[in-house]
Protein backbone atom coordinates (compact mmCIF):
# COMPACT_ATOMS: atom_id res chain seq x y z
CA UNK A 1 0.00 0.00 0.00
CA UNK A 2 2.78 2.45 0.46
CA UNK A 3 4.17 1.30 -2.32
CA UNK A 4 1.74 2.58 -4.10
CA UNK A 5 0.88 5.75 -2.55
CA UNK A 6 4.60 6.57 -3.31
CA UNK A 7 3.87 6.02 -6.72
CA UNK A 8 0.76 7.86 -6.58
CA UNK A 9 2.65 11.17 -4.99
CA UNK A 10 5.43 10.86 -7.70
CA UNK A 11 3.05 10.71 -10.55
CA UNK A 12 1.47 13.74 -9.46
CA UNK A 13 5.07 15.42 -9.12
CA UNK A 14 6.10 14.73 -12.55
CA UNK A 15 2.63 15.82 -13.90
CA UNK A 16 3.10 18.93 -12.50
CA UNK A 17 6.72 19.45 -13.49
CA UNK A 18 5.71 18.54 -16.90
CA UNK A 19 2.50 20.66 -17.35
CA UNK A 20 3.04 23.90 -15.22
CA UNK A 21 4.69 25.88 -18.29
CA UNK A 22 1.59 24.43 -20.86
CA UNK A 23 -0.86 27.37 -21.47
CA UNK A 24 -4.28 26.73 -23.54
CA UNK A 25 -2.78 28.95 -26.34
CA UNK A 26 -2.80 28.52 -29.82
CA UNK A 27 0.03 30.87 -31.26
CA UNK A 28 1.32 31.55 -34.96
CA UNK A 29 3.92 34.07 -36.58
CA UNK A 30 5.45 34.64 -39.43
CA UNK A 31 8.16 36.72 -40.89
CA UNK A 32 6.94 39.46 -41.38
CA UNK A 33 7.95 41.35 -38.03
CA UNK A 34 11.49 40.61 -39.37
CA UNK A 35 10.53 43.24 -42.26
CA UNK A 36 9.02 44.99 -40.16
CA UNK A 37 10.61 47.59 -37.58
CA UNK A 38 7.93 47.59 -34.32
CA UNK A 39 8.27 50.76 -31.97
CA UNK A 40 5.21 51.56 -31.82
CA UNK A 41 1.52 49.42 -31.20
CA UNK A 42 -1.74 50.93 -30.90
CA UNK A 43 -4.54 48.69 -29.46
CA UNK A 44 -7.64 48.57 -30.71
CA UNK A 45 -10.95 47.84 -29.00
CA UNK A 46 -11.85 44.04 -28.87
CA UNK A 47 -15.37 43.16 -30.46
CA UNK A 48 -18.11 40.21 -30.51
CA UNK A 49 -18.59 38.86 -33.32
CA UNK A 50 -22.66 39.13 -34.47
CA UNK A 51 -23.45 35.33 -33.33
CA UNK A 52 -22.06 35.61 -29.80
CA UNK A 53 -23.12 39.14 -28.69
CA UNK A 54 -26.22 37.87 -27.55
CA UNK A 55 -24.57 36.18 -24.73
CA UNK A 56 -21.46 38.42 -24.73
CA UNK A 57 -22.30 41.85 -23.04
CA UNK A 58 -20.04 44.75 -24.44
CA UNK A 59 -18.75 45.40 -21.19
CA UNK A 60 -16.64 42.52 -21.61
CA UNK A 61 -14.78 43.76 -25.01
CA UNK A 62 -14.23 47.05 -22.32
CA UNK A 63 -12.64 44.36 -19.73
CA UNK A 64 -10.26 42.63 -22.18
CA UNK A 65 -8.97 45.42 -23.93
CA UNK A 66 -8.06 47.44 -21.15
CA UNK A 67 -6.48 44.25 -19.41
CA UNK A 68 -4.58 43.72 -22.64
CA UNK A 69 -3.38 47.27 -22.57
CA UNK A 70 -1.89 47.22 -19.22
CA UNK A 71 -0.41 44.36 -19.52
CA UNK A 72 1.96 45.14 -22.55
CA UNK A 73 2.55 48.43 -20.46
CA UNK A 74 3.59 46.76 -18.01
CA UNK A 75 5.54 43.74 -19.86
CA UNK A 76 6.37 45.10 -23.45
CA UNK A 77 9.52 47.06 -23.22
CA UNK A 78 11.21 49.65 -25.58
CA UNK A 79 7.94 49.81 -28.00
CA UNK A 80 5.68 52.42 -27.22
CA UNK A 81 1.82 51.44 -26.58
CA UNK A 82 -0.16 53.87 -27.92
CA UNK A 83 -2.44 55.25 -24.84
CA UNK A 84 -5.13 53.21 -25.18
CA UNK A 85 -7.43 56.36 -24.35
CA UNK A 86 -6.32 57.44 -27.76
CA UNK A 87 -6.56 54.48 -29.92
CA UNK A 88 -10.21 53.99 -28.80
CA UNK A 89 -11.26 57.72 -29.23
CA UNK A 90 -10.22 57.35 -32.91
CA UNK A 91 -11.43 54.38 -33.50
CA UNK A 92 -15.14 55.60 -32.33
CA UNK A 93 -14.41 58.77 -34.04
CA UNK A 94 -14.19 56.71 -37.70
CA UNK A 95 -16.76 54.27 -36.75
CA UNK A 96 -18.76 57.15 -36.73
CA UNK A 97 -17.72 58.73 -39.72
CA UNK A 98 -17.58 55.32 -41.43
CA UNK A 99 -20.65 53.53 -40.13
CA UNK A 100 -20.34 50.57 -43.12
CA UNK A 101 -16.74 50.86 -42.79
CA UNK A 102 -15.43 46.60 -41.31
CA UNK A 103 -13.85 46.13 -38.13
CA UNK A 104 -10.22 45.41 -39.61
CA UNK A 105 -10.50 48.46 -41.88
CA UNK A 106 -11.17 50.80 -39.64
CA UNK A 107 -8.46 49.12 -37.23
CA UNK A 108 -6.14 49.60 -39.94
CA UNK A 109 -7.31 53.34 -40.53
CA UNK A 110 -7.23 54.02 -36.71
CA UNK A 111 -2.91 52.22 -36.59
CA UNK A 112 -2.54 54.63 -39.81
CA UNK A 113 -3.56 57.73 -38.21
CA UNK A 114 -1.60 57.41 -35.34
CA UNK A 115 1.84 56.78 -36.75
CA UNK A 116 1.57 53.06 -35.62
CA UNK A 117 3.95 50.63 -36.69
CA UNK A 118 1.37 47.63 -35.87
CA UNK A 119 -2.02 47.43 -34.23
CA UNK A 120 -3.56 44.68 -32.30
CA UNK A 121 -6.90 43.73 -32.65
CA UNK A 122 -9.15 40.62 -31.36
CA UNK A 123 -12.74 39.16 -30.64
CA UNK A 124 -14.07 37.22 -28.12
CA UNK A 125 -16.18 34.07 -28.64
CA UNK A 126 -16.90 33.04 -25.41
CA UNK A 127 -17.00 35.10 -21.48
CA UNK A 128 -19.61 32.68 -19.71
CA UNK A 129 -19.65 33.33 -16.08
CA UNK A 130 -19.63 30.25 -13.62
CA UNK A 131 -22.59 29.31 -11.56
CA UNK A 132 -22.54 29.53 -7.71
CA UNK A 133 -19.22 29.81 -5.33
CA UNK A 134 -15.93 29.32 -5.52
CA UNK A 135 -16.01 25.80 -3.56
CA UNK A 136 -18.74 24.41 -6.08
CA UNK A 137 -20.58 24.98 -9.33
CA UNK A 138 -22.51 23.03 -11.86
CA UNK A 139 -21.49 25.13 -14.44
CA UNK A 140 -17.43 26.74 -14.33
CA UNK A 141 -16.23 30.22 -16.37
CA UNK A 142 -15.51 29.65 -19.51
CA UNK A 143 -13.64 32.25 -21.86
CA UNK A 144 -12.10 32.36 -24.79
CA UNK A 145 -10.96 35.34 -27.40
CA UNK A 146 -8.33 35.87 -30.53
CA UNK A 147 -6.08 38.80 -30.59
CA UNK A 148 -4.02 39.12 -33.94
CA UNK A 149 -1.00 41.82 -34.86
CA UNK A 150 -1.28 43.28 -37.69
CA UNK A 151 0.83 45.78 -40.42
CA UNK A 152 -1.68 48.92 -40.72
CA UNK A 153 -0.04 49.94 -43.65
CA UNK A 154 -0.11 46.35 -45.41
CA UNK A 155 -2.57 44.97 -43.52
CA UNK A 156 -0.38 41.76 -43.28
CA UNK A 157 -0.80 39.33 -40.15
CA UNK A 158 2.43 39.34 -37.91
CA UNK A 159 1.11 37.33 -35.35
CA UNK A 160 -1.90 35.95 -33.89
CA UNK A 161 -2.83 33.95 -30.90
CA UNK A 162 -5.93 31.98 -29.95
CA UNK A 163 -6.67 31.68 -26.36
CA UNK A 164 -9.82 29.19 -24.79
CA UNK A 165 -10.05 27.76 -21.06
CA UNK A 166 -12.79 26.58 -19.30
CA UNK A 167 -11.90 25.44 -15.90
CA UNK A 168 -12.30 22.14 -15.26
CA UNK A 169 -12.24 19.52 -11.67
CA UNK A 170 -8.90 18.69 -11.66
CA UNK A 171 -10.53 14.71 -11.52
CA UNK A 172 -11.62 15.46 -15.09
CA UNK A 173 -8.56 16.66 -16.07
CA UNK A 174 -5.25 15.89 -13.83
CA UNK A 175 -3.01 17.49 -16.56
CA UNK A 176 -4.46 20.76 -15.10
CA UNK A 177 -2.63 20.39 -11.47
CA UNK A 178 -0.24 23.04 -11.96
CA UNK A 179 -3.30 25.78 -11.94
CA UNK A 180 -5.23 23.73 -9.62
CA UNK A 181 -2.66 24.68 -7.26
CA UNK A 182 -1.81 28.06 -8.36
CA UNK A 183 -6.39 29.05 -7.82
CA UNK A 184 -5.98 26.71 -4.41
CA UNK A 185 -8.76 24.67 -5.63
CA UNK A 186 -10.99 27.06 -5.85
CA UNK A 187 -13.60 27.87 -9.11
CA UNK A 188 -12.92 31.25 -10.53
CA UNK A 189 -14.75 33.78 -11.92
CA UNK A 190 -14.99 34.94 -15.93
CA UNK A 191 -12.88 37.69 -15.06
CA UNK A 192 -10.43 35.82 -13.23
CA UNK A 193 -9.87 33.13 -16.13
CA UNK A 194 -9.55 36.14 -19.12
CA UNK A 195 -6.49 37.99 -16.57
CA UNK A 196 -5.17 34.56 -16.37
CA UNK A 197 -5.59 34.00 -20.41
CA UNK A 198 -4.24 37.70 -20.73
CA UNK A 199 -1.15 36.77 -19.40
CA UNK A 200 -0.41 34.23 -21.60
CA UNK A 201 -1.13 36.05 -24.89
CA UNK A 202 1.32 39.05 -23.87
CA UNK A 203 3.68 36.37 -22.61
CA UNK A 204 3.40 34.67 -25.64
CA UNK A 205 3.38 38.16 -27.82
CA UNK A 206 6.85 39.49 -25.22
CA UNK A 207 8.49 36.23 -26.34
CA UNK A 208 7.60 37.09 -30.15
CA UNK A 209 8.87 40.57 -30.18
CA UNK A 210 12.12 39.41 -28.45
CA UNK A 211 11.18 41.21 -25.04
CA UNK A 212 14.36 39.86 -22.48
Amino acid sequence: MRRNTSYFYLTLVLCFNLISCVYPVKETGSDSKRSVDINKIAVIPLFTKPEYRNAIPVERNRFLTSELYHEMNNKIKGITIVALGSSTEEFMTLKEENPGLGYVNLALEVGRNLNSDAILIGNISAFREREGGELGTPSPASVAFEVQLLNPVSGVKIWEVYYAETQEDLFQNVTKIGKFFKRKGKWVTANQLAKEGVVDVVDNLAAFLGQP
